[in-house]
C-alpha cells in the first residue's frame, strides 16, 4: 500500500511595494519620477496643456481636485511628460505632489544661455518654482536633480 504524504512548507509572504522615490522640492511640494501613469490618473485629470520649443515637447495635466490620489498628507497635483516631437520616443515623466489643493501653471519653454539647453518653469500654487532643464543630450533635471533621459524606442 502506498501512502501519500502532503508536505506543507511554511511560507512567509512579504508584500513588496515598489514605489519610486519622492523628491522634495519644498516643504509643500514633491515630485515623483515615474515610468507611466495609471488609467485612473489620466481619466481623472483635466484637459492637458501642450507646449514645445525646438525638439522639446511638454505635456502636463492637473489632477481634478475631487479625485486626487492621497498618500498620507500628500495629494497628487499634476502629471508631467517631457519628450521630443519625434514618434517612438520615451518621454521623461513625473507626478507632482502637494500638501494642499493644487494650482499648476507653466511658462513657455525657452532656450537658456547654455547652448542647446531648454528651460521650463512650472509654478505650483503660485509660490513654488519647479525649474526643469532639458540638456542637449536630452537629460531632464528638475530642481537641479537628474530624473531621466528622453530616449528613442529600443534605446
Amino acid at each position: 500500500m502506498k501512502s501519500k504524504f502532503l508536505l506543507i512548507l511554511p511560507c512567509i509572504l512579504v508584500p513588496m511595494i515598489v514605489r519610486a522615490a519622492q523628491i522634495p522640492v519644498s516643504e509643500e511640494v514633491q515630485i515623483e519620477p515615474v515610468a507611466s501613469f495609471t488609467t485612473f490618473e489620466l481619466w481623472n485629470s483635466k484637459i492637458p496643456t501642450n507646449s514645445s520649443f525646438g525638439l522639446v515637447a511638454v505635456n502636463y495635466r492637473m489632477i481634478d481636485s475631487e479625485t486626487p490620489i492621497v498618500r498620507g498628507k500628500w495629494r497628487e497635483c499634476g502629471l508631467v511628460m517631457i519628450g521630443t516631437g519625434d514618434l517612438a520616443t520615451r518621454p521623461v515623466a513625473f507626478r507632482i505632489w502637494t500638501k494642499q489643493a493644487c494650482d499648476l501653471s507653466m511658462q513657455d519653454p525657452k532656450e537658456s544661455e547654455s547652448a542647446g539647453e531648454i528651460r521650463i518653469n512650472f509654478f505650483v500654487n503660485a509660490g513654488v518654482l519647479l525649474p526643469v532643464k532639458v540638456s542637449s543630450e536630452l537629460v531632464v533635471t528638475v530642481s537641479e536633480r537628474k530624473i531621466g533621459r528622453i530616449r528613442a524606442e529600443g534605446e
